[in-house]
C-alpha cells in the first residue's frame, strides 16, 4: 500500500500529469460542444417562412417539435409521413413548400424513406395507392434493397453474416426525437483517439525514466524490488491513464445530459443509417463506443508500457507509438486496404477500438476471418489479449 501511495505521489508531482489532465478535460468539454454546433435544422416561423437554425437551441427545439410522432415506425406513421411529404411537394418544380408539419416528419422522410422515394420516382409514388402499398410493405422493400446491396458488394461469407445480423433487427423500428445524438457519439470516438495519444505520452517514460537516471539498478538490488517495482509502477500508471479517460467520458456525458433527449437512446440505429444491419438502438451504440474506447485506451497503455520496458529512451517509445497511430489514421482515412488478409490485420490494430462507431454502423466487414464472429467481438478479444500479453511479458521478463 505504501508503494502504491508513493507511485501515485510521484505521478502528481509531474507537470506532464497536469498538462495531460487539462487536455483531457478541455477535450471532453469542447468536443460535445463542437458536435452540437454541427447540427442544423430547418424550421418554419410564425410567418410561414423557412428558417435555418443550428447548435444547441436547434437540437432542443427539434426534439420538442418531433415529440408527437415518437413511438413505433409502423405503416400508419409511414403513410402519414409520405402523405405529408407529397402534400408539401410542388408538382411544378419539384421543390418543397415548407410548413410545420413537414418539419415534424422530416426525420422519417429523410432517414428512412428517401431511398424508397428515389427508387419509385418513375412510378408516380405520389398516388394514394402507391403510398399505401409502400407504407404496408416498407420493411419488405428495405430488406429487398438490402439483399440486393449485399449481393453487389459482399462475398458469400459476408452475405451470410450480414443476413444473420438482419434477421435479429427488431421491427417495427422505434423512433424517439434523437437530434444531436449521431454526431455526439461520433465526436466521442474522436475523444478516445485523443485519449489514446494522451495515454501514450503519459506511459512512454514509465520504465525508461528509471533507466535514464540509473535508479533502476538501485531498485533491482533490493529484496523483491524488481518484481514489486514492475507490478506497482505498471498498475499505477496504466490505471491512472484509464482514470483520465473515465474522467473525460463522465464530463462528456454530463455535457450531453443538458442538451440531448435521453429518450432518443431508444431509437433504432436504422434511423441514423437505414441500411445498417445491426440489431441495436442508439443507446447500445453509445455503450459500445464507450466500452471499446476505454478498453482500447487500456490496450494502448499496456502496449506502450511494454515498449517503455524494452527500449532505453521514452522519446523513442513516444515516437514509435504516435507514429503508429498516425499511420493508422492515414490508412483508415485515405488508403483502401488491399486483400482480405490486409483488411483482417488492419482490423486487429488496437487503435481500431476508437472507430467502433463506424464499424457498427457499417455492420459488415470485408475481412473473412472477422465475419465468422462479427468484427466487434474479435476486436474485443484481441484488445484484451494485448493487455494480457503485454503485462505477462513485462512481469516475466528477466531484464
Amino acid at each position: 500500500m505504501r508503494l502504491l501511495k508513493q507511485e501515485y505521489s510521484i505521478i502528481f508531482r509531474k507537470k506532464t500529469t497536469y498538462m495531460l489532465l487539462a487536455i483531457t478535460i478541455i477535450s471532453a468539454i469542447l468536443l460535445p460542444i463542437l458536435s452540437f454546433q454541427t447540427f442544423e435544422y430547418t424550421f418554419v416561423n410564425n410567418k410561414g417562412e423557412k428558417v435555418k437554425e443550428n447548435g444547441i437551441s436547434a437540437i432542443i427545439k427539434a426534439n420538442e417539435l418531433q415529440k408527437p410522432i415518437a413511438g413505433k415506425v409502423d405503416s400508419e406513421l409511414i403513410n402519414k409521413s409520405l402523405n405529408v411529404y407529397y402534400k408539401s411537394l410542388n408538382s411544378e418544380d419539384g421543390k418543397i413548400n415548407w410548413n410545420e408539419e413537414f418539419t415534424i416528419y422530416k426525420p422519417i422522410n429523410e432517414n428512412l424513406l428517401y431511398y424508397l422515394i428515389e427508387n419509385f420516382k418513375e412510378r408516380n409514388i405520389g398516388k394514394e395507392e402507391t403510398i399505401t402499398s409502400i407504407s404496408n410493405n416498407f420493411y419488405d422493400l428495405r430488406k429487398d434493397m438490402q439483399k440486393k446491396g449485399f449481393a453487389e458488394t459482399l462475398n458469400k461469407n459476408e452475405q451470410v453474416y450480414g443476413e444473420m445480423l438482419e434477421s435479429k433487427v427488431d421491427e417495427p423500428y422505434i423512433f424517439e426525437p434523437h437530434n444531436g445524438w449521431d454526431m455526439y457519439i461520433m465526436f466521442l470516438s474522436y475523444f478516445f483517439k485523443i485519449s489514446m495519444v494522451v495515454s501514450i505520452i503519459f506511459i512512454s517514460p514509465l520504465f525508461t525514466e528509471s533507466k535514464e537516471n540509473n535508479s533502476m539498478d538501485i531498485i533491482y538490488a533490493t529484496k523483491n524490488g524488481k518484481m514489486k517495482y514492475k507490478i506497482i509502477r505498471l498498475f499505477t500508471s496504466v490505471s491512472f491513464s484509464c482514470l483520465l479517460s473515465i474522467l473525460g467520458v463522465i464530463i462528456y456525458l454530463i455535457a450531453g445530459r443538458f442538451v440531448l433527449n435521453y429518450d432518443g437512446l431508444k431509437t433504432s440505429v436504422q434511423l441514423i443509417q437505414l441500411f445498417s444491419p445491426q440489431p441495436i438502438n442508439i443507446g447500445r451504440l453509445l455503450f459500445e463506443v464507450i466500452s471499446f474506447g476505454l478498453i482500447g485506451v487500456l490496450s494502448v497503455s499496456n502496449i506502450t508500457a511494454y515498449c517503455s520496458y524494452k527500449l532505453q529512451k521514452g522519446r523513442n517509445v513516444g515516437l514509435i507509438m504516435i507514429g503508429s497511430f498516425i499511420i493508422y489514421i492515414i490508412l483508415n482515412g485515405l488508403v483502401n486496404i488491399p486483400g482480405d488478409l490486409g483488411k483482417t490485420l488492419f482490423d486487429l490494430i488496437p487503435f481500431r477500438a476508437s472507430d467502433i462507431y463506424f464499424i457498427l454502423l457499417e455492420g459488415v466487414n470485408a475481412s473473412k476471418i472477422l465475419i465468422t464472429l462479427g468484427n466487434e467481438k474479435i476486436l474485443l478479444f484481441m484488445l484484451l489479449l494485448y493487455v494480457v500479453v503485454a503485462n505477462f511479458k513485462i512481469i516475466k521478463c528477466n531484464q
